[in-house]
């Protein structure tokens, strides 16, 4: 193994964890309203076209390490969606608010 490919699975590793508190907040918060859907979900997208590419390469390293951003982005984007608030039931709570 090059020393390259350990550094480079050491960022993976590195970058990866740092996503874990994303994770958590939404677990935690079970609201996901402070989170950009467009954002994750082209994020996702762009995983995906970059593990398609990877793969036509056929470099298992890199395709791992884009299988786990695959991975987490797309737990993310799940969670995001499971998460998010209609607006409409925002709205009714803040005019029973009001009211209030």
């Amino acid at each position: 193994m090059h020393i390259i490919e350990i550094i480079y699975i050491v960022g993976a590793i590195i970058a990866l964890s740092a996503g874990v508190p994303q994770v958590r907040q939404l677990l935690v918060a079970k609201a996901s309203d402070e989170f950009s859907l467009s954002t994750w979900c082209l994020w996702l997208t762009t995983q995906c076209v970059t593990l398609t590419y990877v793969t036509t390469l056929q470099n298992v390293l890199m395709m791992l390490v884009n299988l786990a951003w695959v991975a987490f982005y797309a737990a993310m984007v799940g969670l995001i969606i499971y998460y998010r608030r209609p607006v409409a039931v925002a709205e009714v709570a803040i005019v029973e608010d009001e009211l209030a």
